[in-house]
């Protein structure tokens, strides 16, 4: 069974002055709903030492489910992005002791005779 992907109406975001507001709007009607929201970013780097990646989470809205959000001060420069993903997953989609063989395709090993 294949999990379907949730719906995701819009996504904004709003930086002033290193306040950085989110906001995902989702919709559970096809069963998968946002099971989670967050903004990954990148703070600014100095000189050759490079910026580092962090995220934080987005709440759902106690009022309307469908709405994640959250305002966080971040250092000016920083470079964001906002992301949302559904968690529900039904089976892996390959076997975990042997990945490179069909479900119902038999393995063995024969020796092959030349002739």
């Amino acid at each position: 069974m294949r999990a379907l992907a949730p719906v995701v109406f819009g996504v904004t975001s709003n930086a002033t002055n290193g306040v950085v507001s989110a906001r995902v709007i989702g919709d559970d009607t096809n069963g998968a709903g946002i099971h989670s929201a967050w903004v990954t970013y990148a703070t600014p780097g100095s000189g050759t030492t490079p910026g580092t990646w962090q995220s934080f989470d987005l709440t759902r809205d106690t009022t309307d489910t469908a709405i994640w959000k959250a305002t966080r001060t971040l250092p000016t420069g920083t470079e964001y992005m906002v992301q949302a993903a559904i968690a529900d997953v039904v089976r892996p989609a390959i076997t975990a002791d042997d990945p490179y063989t069909l479900t119902h395709q038999h393995i063995s090993q024969t020796e092959q005779i030349a002739g």
